[in-house]
Formats: C-alpha cells, sequence, structure tokens
C-alpha cells in the first residue's frame, strides 16, 4: 500500500519507479500534485484495476508501464487513459486483458483503445524527455523517434484486435494472445519514408479466411511479415507471405468507403455516410465476425437508392435514408432482411403495390417503417 500524499512534496518528479512490489491498489489522488512527471513504472506488481481519475493531473506522461500485474477491466483502464494526451509509450504486457474495447459506448460511439495516440508533441514534454534521455543514459534503450508510439499488449487473452485506430509511426506487440481475426475497416497508415509501422503477431491461432482477406488491399501482407495462419478446411499452418487472397476468401473484403465513417458496436457493423453522393460497395460485416449492417446516408442528395445487388447492401438490417430527396422507392432498392427502414423527409408522394405488399404485408421481418 502507498499512503495518498506520500508524494505530495515532490511537484517537480519526473521519472518515478514503483515496478516489483506487491501493490495491490492505488489511492486515488497519488498523484495529484505531478505535473511534470513524464515516465511511471508499476510494472510487475498485483495490480487489479486502477482508481479513477488517477491521471488527472499528470498532462504530460509520455511512458506507462502496467505490464506484470492483473488488470481484466479494459473500460477502467482505457478511463484512467483519456486525460493522457501525449502518451506514447504504453506497456500492458502479460496482464488478463481479453478486448481492447471499452464497454462504455455513450462516448463517440467508437469506444477504441488509446484514442490519445493522435496527438503529437509538446515543447514542454520534448524538454522534458531530453533531460531524462541524458539523466539516465543507461536506461534510455527505447530506440525509434521520440514521437513514436509503441503499444505492447503481448500475453493478454485478446481474441480479435482491429488496426483502425492506429496512428503513424506506431509499434505494436501482440504476440501470444488468442487473436483469431485482425481486421481494418478504416485505410491506416503503411510504410513511407516518414512512417515504418511494425506489428508483432508471432504465437497468435490467426484463422485463414474472409476477415484476413483485407490484407491483400494496398498489399497490407508487408505489415506482418512472417505471419502464420490455420487453414479452416485443412487446419494446417501456413505462412501468409505464401497464400493467395482467393485462397483465403472466395470475395473480395473492402475497405470503408470514401466520406464513410465504419465502426463495430454489439452486433452490428455500422457504416455512416455523410456527404456520400452514391454508394457502389460496402463493408461486409462478416469481414469483423458479424451478421449484418446498420447503414446511414442520411442527409445527403440521394434521389434513387442503390440496387440490393451492390456488394456488401444486402447484409444491411437497419438503413438510414432520411433527408434526401427520394421521390420513389422499389423493392429491388432494398435489402432482404430489413428490419428497420427511415424514410422520413423525402419526396415520396406515393408507394407502390409491390412495396406495400412486400414490406407491409408479408414481411416478418419489417418492425419500423417511418414515413413522415
Amino acid at each position: 500500500m502507498l499512503d495518498a500524499i506520500i508524494f505530495a512534496a515532490l511537484t517537480q518528479l519526473n521519472c518515478l519507479n514503483l515496478s516489483r512490489n506487491k501493490i495491490r491498489e492505488l489511492p486515488e489522488s497519488l498523484f495529484a500534485y505531478q505535473r511534470q512527471l513524464f515516465i511511471l513504472d508499476l510494472s510487475h506488481n498485483l495490480l487489479t484495476h486502477l482508481p479513477p481519475h488517477l491521471f488527472d493531473h499528470t498532462p504530460y506522461l509520455w511512458q506507462l508501464k502496467l505490464d506484470g500485474n492483473k488488470l481484466h477491466d479494459t473500460t477502467n483502464l482505457i478511463e484512467n487513459l483519456k486525460p493522457l494526451h501525449y502518451l506514447h509509450r504504453l506497456d500492458v504486457s502479460q496482464n488478463q486483458l481479453q478486448t481492447i474495447w471499452s464497454t462504455d459506448t455513450s462516448v463517440d460511439r467508437t469506444p477504441r483503445l488509446l484514442a490519445n495516440f493522435r496527438y503529437s508533441m509538446s515543447l514542454a514534454l520534448a524538454d522534458g524527455l531530453n533531460y531524462i534521455s541524458k539523466l539516465q543514459p543507461e536506461n534510455w534503450n527505447e530506440g525509434g523517434k521520440i514521437n513514436s508510439v509503441v503499444i505492447n499488449l503481448c500475453g493478454n487473452r485478446l481474441r480479435e484486435f482491429t488496426l483502425d485506430w492506429l496512428t503513424c509511426p506506431y509499434e505494436i506487440n501482440l504476440e501470444h494472445n488468442l487473436i483469431e481475426n485482425i481486421f481494418a475497416l478504416q485505410n491506416f497508415c503503411s510504410a513511407t519514408d516518414n512512417c515504418v509501422p511494425e506489428i508483432k503477431m508471432t504465437g497468435n491461432p490467426i484463422v485463414c479466411d474472409c476477415k484476413l482477406a483485407w490484407i491483400y488491399n494496398v498489399n497490407y501482407r508487408s505489415l506482418f511479415n512472417g505471419l502464420q495462419c490455420i487453414q479452416t478446411s485443412t487446419k494446417l499452418v501456413k505462412d501468409l507471405a505464401q497464400l493467395e487472397r482467393k485462397e483465403l476468401c472466395a470475395w473480395e473484403p473492402i475497405i470503408c468507403p470514401g466520406k464513410c465513417n465504419c465502426y463495430t458496436q454489439f452486433e452490428f457493423l455500422h457504416i455512416n455516410c455523410k456527404g456520400a453522393e452514391h454508394i457502389e460497395q460496402l463493408s461486409r460485416p462478416e469481414q469483423v465476425r458479424l451478421k449484418s449492417s446498420v447503414l446511414d446516408i442520411s442527409n445527403n442528395n440521394f434521389i434513387v437508392l442503390p440496387l440490393n445487388t451492390t456488394f456488401g447492401y444486402s447484409n444491411v438490417s437497419q438503413l438510414n435514408v432520411s433527408s434526401n430527396k427520394i421521390t420513389s422507392i422499389y423493392i429491388s432498392q432494398l435489402p432482404t432482411n430489413l428490419t428497420f427502414l427511415d424514410l422520413r423527409n423525402n419526396r415520396l408522394n406515393s408507394l407502390n403495390c409491390e412495396f406495400l405488399r412486400t414490406y407491409l404485408n408479408e414481411s416478418t421481418k419489417l418492425q419500423f417503417l417511418y414515413l413522415s
């Protein structure tokens, strides 16, 4: 245990190492006076959770080591990391994390781990880190650029992983988890002169199927050198570099369409398209181990809807096309498994018999229809 005011007098503290003790819990106000704290090592203790607001007064924290504890609640971790806008080194390896998703979906509806990594270095922080590197050169062996992102999640219990929130440059270690699926719905940084990403995935039971085939888009395979996966039919372990895309999937997975935002929430793949002029193809929910999609193309200028043969469109079960310029609606433009359809604020003046019969008289699936 630590007394809540043990560090109260150390207002200029830059680096604190509390590793390899038997600390079970921390007082909420432990770092209330440490505004200059840059590096904190809490590794190899007995922590199962972090108290709320633990880092509210450490805005410049740049490196946080929590490895070798018993952390299991991702929501608790994410809530504590929210004030840390300059966090660029995070080690939560050898814990008991089962997901990178927070259960709190009320904020932003995109509960991704560590949105903090989108911030760049402040002058005060850079000066402080340069001072520490000169003071303790023997401990400064991180390598790489000071503004790069390093996340260590190895040795946890993760079963899937999304790459959508990664920024550049970054190094992420996912080795020795239980990951069967990795996916990306958004375009994320690939290697350039200023960005050399590294993703370590060895020691995971990756499955070779459609949920992996997206990495052939723009040849993301180069990010996963040496990655092996297990074929579902033969159970054989194959080197990804030796597999052709057609061996993984009969259809070609695509990333999120331009001007759209895609994310997973509960049992749905959400696709929100603001400013889209037409829909040529959509991500399919099978890419993220889901069965159906929610498509929101409200507040656009659509005159007609896409045909239900459009790639990925048939998977949509909830469709919001309110506030467009639609004058007529046909069943050839509607996915067959709709449970929710919003046509408010369009230019409809009649509904044809086929629509009325299919979606009102005979449908056993449609639960909500808005026409006002």
